[in-house]
């Protein structure tokens, strides 16, 4: 069976994939990472087949564009209108674990080491997610414009020998990873932000500990020092006393 000529488009927009994180703390124990929420309406598989049939005929090759680009921009829409979500998304993740704010020493080491975990959790999916999202094209989705992709993903379609909703399902796969990746890397960005204005917030909670604690260990040397001067004041007054009480009885003696 022949196949159809190539797909040609014109120039692409080239999108770096985001670096991945720096190595994080350890998790805290029982916590359990909660979904990604943008593509929570998006359903990544579908029947390709039931749009151009199980045989790849040359002539479907527009409609397999059609399918692969839809996907995509309906992707791309999805993780554009849920991004300006991520933050509060994650706030509110943070404070159904620790709860309310509080400035105690002891609340901001919980909610640092709670940020750590989730860090933890998300610097794993981000590894997972980068690792899926390059495993179609053998490279970064987004090294490409989504009308480019869907033109590789047409010409990949007519190369395989993969069944068509196998092949298709693949390639949704490893496109939504691929924005996985993006907000992923939004949510551990502001992760560590939080991270920071902790650390930051633990170091003066701790000197102002530091500062209570020479207080009230200088309260108490002072109460300390004051007890004893009285004591010696007493003493020295029990001693004039009985010393002015044998005078008087050496007088009378007398």
């Amino acid at each position: 069976m022949s196949r159809p000529p190539p797909l040609e488009i014109g120039t692409t927009i080239i999108t770096p994939d985001p670096p991945l994180p720096e190595p994080i703390m350890p998790l805290p124990v029982g916590y359990v990472a909660q979904p990604l929420q943008w593509n929570k309406n998006i359903s990544q598989f579908t029947s390709l087949s039931q749009v151009v049939g199980e045989y790849k005929h040359p002539s479907s090759s527009v409609s397999v564009f059609v399918v692969a680009a839809s996907y995509l921009k309906r992707l791309n829409d999805a993780y554009v209108a849920a991004a300006a979500n991520i933050m509060l998304e994650v706030d509110t993740e943070i404070s159904s674990l620790v709860g309310p704010d509080s400035s105690t020493l002891e609340a901001l080491k919980t909610r640092k080491s709670i940020i750590d975990g989730i860090l933890l959790l998300k610097g794993n999916e981000l590894v997972e997610n980068t690792i899926k999202s390059r495993s179609f094209f053998g490279r970064g989705l987004f090294e490409k414009d989504f009308k480019t992709n869907a033109v590789d993903f047409t010409n990949m379609f007519y190369s395989t020998a993969e069944g068509t909703d196998a092949f298709y399902n693949r390639f949704a796969v490893s496109s939504m990873a691929a924005y996985n990746v993006r907000a992923l890397s939004e949510q551990i960005r502001i992760l560590n932000e939080r991270s920071v204005v902790l650390i930051n917030s633990i170091e003066i909670a701790q000197a102002l500990e530091d500062v209570h604690l020479l207080a009230e260990a200088e309260v108490a040397r002072i109460a300390a020092e004051d007890a004893e001067q009285a004591r010696l004041a007493a003493e020295a007054e029990t001693y004039r006393k009985m010393n002015e009480i044998e005078q008087q009885a050496r007088i009378a003696e007398a």
